[in-house]
């Protein structure tokens, strides 16, 4: 696709993204072909797009400059924690959430951090809208039965997330940011 791998370049503004729409991290290469890898799977739209990557000079040769487009307003703890998720809400954020988990896990990864820091949230037309970031992620050479237990704990971890939020939202229950 689009992704390209840079050699390391001198940017005049250190810091601001260089593409409009984008969000730069540095990470470790193994999230990078994470991402990369649940980009694939599931398809546009579901996870930042991977703009480009590049090594960082003299931070050790396993650290990365990510770009990638930036989703969402705010993570969907923080629209829960600010109101901006309501019950009318929460059954197709709990749709969208499900199907990428599990589209991940049929195509044998794992995110391995399944929690709602990791899933960015808009509103679009008035209609929630999520995405799934930061994967810790399993490579294709993980050993069958660990990556099976890792994608269990991923459909798991989906299930307590959403029922503590959802039990919150019709509780009233908002905690404090």
């Amino acid at each position: 696709g689009d992704i390209r791998r840079t050699a390391p370049s001198r940017s005049p503004q250190p810091g601001k993204p260089p593409v409009p729409g984008s969000a730069i991290t540095t990470t470790l290469k193994n999230e990078v072909d994470a991402l990369i890898e649940m980009e694939k799977i599931l398809g546009k739209g579901y996870s930042p797009k991977v703009i480009k990557y590049e090594k960082v000079p003299a931070a050790g040769d396993d650290v990365y400059r990510l770009t990638m487009e930036k989703v969402g307003d705010k993570n969907l703890w923080q629209a829960f924690v600010d109101g901006t998720i309501d019950s009318d809400m929460w059954q197709d954020i709990g749709n969208q959430v499900v199907r990428m988990v599990q589209k991940l896990g049929k195509n044998g990864f794992a995110h391995g951090d399944i929690k709602a820091d990791n899933f960015m949230f808009a509103l679009e037309g008035g209609k929630p809208r999520v995405w799934i970031i930061d994967p810790v992620g399993f490579p294709k050479n993980f050993p069958k039965p660990s990556l099976e237990k890792y994608i269990k704990k991923d459909m798991d971890d989906v299930v307590e997330m959403l029922r503590t939020i959802h039990k919150a939202i019709e509780g009233g229950y908002f905690p404090p940011l």
